[in-house]
């Protein structure tokens, strides 16, 4: 079975690499890879929305307003 690495990058590695290219005005770049920062940033509220709305035995966390 061959072994994979994933290379995916965490939100903070994005974000420091949107915050690179926009402090040094790589336009061109922010223009071609913003398409993919939008579909992330949209799937990240949406899980958002769906974890407020799951039970606690659900996620294996507890809710902050439950605290």
């Amino acid at each position: 079975m061959p072994m994979t690495i994933d290379m995916t990058p965490s939100w903070g590695e994005l974000g420091l690499l949107v915050k690179r290219l926009a402090f040094s005005a790589e336009d061109k770049a922010l223009r071609h890879i913003w398409p993919e920062v939008a579909k992330a940033f949209a799937s990240a509220q949406a899980l958002s929305n769906l974890m407020q709305g799951l039970s606690e035995r659900a996620t294996g966390h507890r809710r902050q307003d439950d605290v």
